[in-house]
């Protein structure tokens, strides 16, 4: 278990993710924990675009 005491610039979210896409990750992160696999995904996804970018239709309004 971590201890989070030492953890130093993370916040902590809660998302809502689909079934089906979350199946589709669980058999693609292999051992991987699911938060270090979004995490992961996420940084290079923000790194490679400088910046994360929504797109009208990414998201439910």
């Amino acid at each position: 278990m971590t201890d989070v005491t030492t953890m130093t610039g993370i916040t902590y979210t809660g998302i809502s993710i689909n079934t089906e896409v979350l199946t589709e990750l669980d058999e693609e992160r292999g051992l991987i924990p699911r938060s270090r696999f979004l995490q992961k995904i996420l940084e290079e996804r923000y790194y490679s675009n400088n910046g994360i970018a929504v797109h009208k239709g990414d998201i439910d309004e």
